[in-house]
């Protein structure tokens, strides 16, 4: 029975878990803490219907403090970022027979506890939400459900999670009998390690059969849907994340659950976006945010944010991107969020990069490297190293690029988009035979499946290196090869940007064969790009047509181009290098000579004398 005045039931309002408290705390209970919190949580969500603040968020938002360490202050930021009307802490003793748990409940000042005991936390946690729920009026069938084993070691597991030890977290999961670990409730949390841990082969081997499975509970089949589409998401088979993510609303059925709803709409909204699907994946974003906030969730929604702003990087509106990506960095960096956090830097610096800005281009993505860098997360890390290097590629930080390539995939081997990113390092280290290898290389792989954590090659930056690496060779077969495997594959993301790129491949085809139709194509490359209107796009046609025109000697033509590339000279090596070329052309030495030092000011570790 309640100790004090019982607390009404409101269904509109937003309840908050935070970490149990334990009496004489030791090593062997200190699961207790998060475990039984999401216990407790999980119960009040999907057996009182209750719009409860998901686990995850709650430590996003309060750290490792323990709730006796939040003043009033803090308490109340909490009650205002979570937009909850209701506070439980949970408080668990051991006992002669067992456990007592104690539920301190603050609605908006109004304080009651309930109290109940058991041979186990997770059993004392049952009946203590039970009683709580009785409270509020909502049926509940919490008590006859009970925590089986199984439950029990999925919390202890999950329990890892939250804390972001997924160390921890394995070294549980090696623990567990294999009964015990086939049950359903702990395959979704072990297949959820392996994909927070970046093992996307592992985790798609656990989701699968549990999707299939017809015993599961829906809440249960729609995370498994979930995960699969996750692991989509990662390999980027945007049509298969579509079917994972539409097959998890079906699995939810009539079960009004914004919040599993709302995942699922992020997760529709990041496969249209990599479809270059703008107006659905914006609209399904909409809809994952009404969803986030009816369940109270407003921490996820700085995740959306980084969604929509990448849908509008994809479609060349940095500008807009980066005002989404700002404003949802100083929310997760305020939660503490540190994973997302580093997603989010990592897809401003793609945004800054395509901008020219270099400098914040680098300083973005080594914080995020920095923080990759603490995460146990061979994915994230993956990705983090691909950003981090293509920045300092940028601006000829070549040794320290090498380090990054080195550290996180010494072989050189394991993956597709770091396999591109070391063959544009020899290239601008001047090793074109080893550029021309890795680019025939990583055009015969493209398309093929790719083992975590590995990701595949981006198609608009291996056409481009392609380019770099083969062109003069007489080589550029493999790029013919790699046209015509886009023409006849499926979508891909930043599909404008692959248009730019393709187009100028069409170009240097032409060229290479002798077409007379040439200078069209790079026109018409030149003025794709600018149509797109991405700064770095703009360049690389740019500097392309130059290198045709002063080869040709059609340098009244190549002037009109420099024109119309004058404003990155002072930024960017390449149009730099290209003015120097174009003027050296025309026989202008003060020009040449002033953009040749503009170059090397630019240049890093780039020798500015190879040939254009």
């Amino acid at each position: 029975m309640p100790t004090s005045t019982t607390v009404a039931a409101n269904g509109g309002e937003v309840y908050v878990v935070l970490p149990v408290e334990i009496a004489q705390p030791a090593r062997e209970t200190a699961w207790i803490r998060l475990g039984a919190m999401d216990y407790i949580a999980t119960i009040l969500r999907e057996q009182g219907h209750l719009r409860v603040l998901p686990s995850e968020a709650v430590m996003r938002l309060i750290g490792a403090r323990e709730p006796a360490q939040l003043d009033a202050a803090e308490l109340e930021r909490l009650r205002t970022a979570a937009g909850a009307a209701y506070i439980l802490t949970p408080r668990a003793t051991p006992t002669a027979n067992g456990w007592r748990v104690v539920l301190d409940i603050d609605r908006n000042g109004h304080r009651a506890s309930y109290a109940a005991a058991g041979a186990d936390p997770l059993e004392a946690a049952t009946h203590v939400s039970s009683m709580f729920l009785s409270g509020l009026g909502v049926p509940s069938q919490a008590d006859e459900a009970g925590a089986t084993p199984a439950v029990e070691a999925a919390q202890r597991i999950g329990a890892a999670v939250l804390a972001a030890d997924l160390v921890e977290a394995r070294r549980l999961i090696g623990q567990l009998p294999d009964a015990v670990r086939a049950a359903p409730e702990v395959q979704l949390v072990v297949g959820k390690v392996a994909l927070r841990g970046g093992h996307v082969d592992e985790a798609a081997a656990i989701f699968t059969p549990l999707a299939a499975a017809s015993a599961l509970t829906p809440v249960q089949r729609t995370l498994a849907h979930l995960g699969l589409g996750a692991v989509a998401v990662h390999r980027r088979d945007f049509d298969e994340a579509e079917r994972e993510y539409t097959a998890a609303i079906t699995a939810l059925g009539g079960r009004d659950d914004p919040y599993l709803r709302g995942l699922v709409y992020i997760g529709l909204g990041v496969a249209d976006g990599g479809r270059g699907r703008t107006e659905s994946a914006l609209t399904d974003f909409g809809r994952a945010r009404v969803e986030m906030e009816r369940a109270g969730n407003w921490v996820n929604i700085a995740d959306i944010d980084v969604d929509m702003a990448e849908v509008e990087a994809n479609r060349g509106r940095h500008a807009a991107a980066l005002v989404l990506f700002d404003r949802a960095i100083v929310g997760l960096d305020e939660f503490g969020a540190k994973d997302h956090l580093a997603i989010a830097l990592l897809n401003k610096t793609t945004s800054q990069l395509a901008l020219l800005d270099l400098a914040g281009a680098a300083a973005g993505s080594e914080r995020a490297w920095e923080i990759a860098g603490t995460l146990h997360n061979r994915t994230l890390l993956h990705r983090a190293a691909a950003i981090r290097v293509r920045a300092l590629l940028t601006v000829g930080q070549l040794d320290a690029a090498a380090k990054v390539l080195d550290l996180v995939d010494p072989a050189g081997t394991e993956d597709p988009e770091l396999a591109v990113l070391r063959g544009r390092l020899a290239f601008e280290r001047g090793d074109v035979a080893a550029a021309r290898q890795r680019a025939t290389d990583a055009i015969e792989r493209f398309g093929a499946p790719v083992a975590s954590p590995g990701a595949p090659a981006d198609a608009t930056e291996l056409v481009l290196f392609s380019l770099d690496a083969l062109r003069g060779g007489g080589g550029f077969a493999p790029v013919s090869r790699l046209v015509a495997k886009l023409h006849a594959g499926p979508a891909q993301s930043a599909a404008a940007r692959l248009d730019v790129a393709l187009a100028l491949a069409a170009a240097e085809l032409q060229g290479a064969a002798g077409d007379p139709s040439t200078p069209v194509g790079y026109a018409a490359a030149f003025a794709a790009a600018e149509r797109n209107g991405e700064p770095d796009l703009v360049v690389v046609a740019g500097v392309a047509q130059l290198r045709y025109l002063i080869a040709q000697h059609s340098l009244d033509e190549a002037m009109n181009v420099l024109g119309r590339l004058r404003a990155y000279t002072g930024r960017d090596y390449a149009t730099a290098r290209a003015a120097t070329a174009v003027y050296q052309a025309r026989g202008e030495r003060s020009l040449a000579e002033a953009n040749a030092a503009q170059a090397r000011s630019l240049a890093g570790e780039r020798d500015p004398q190879r040939p254009l």
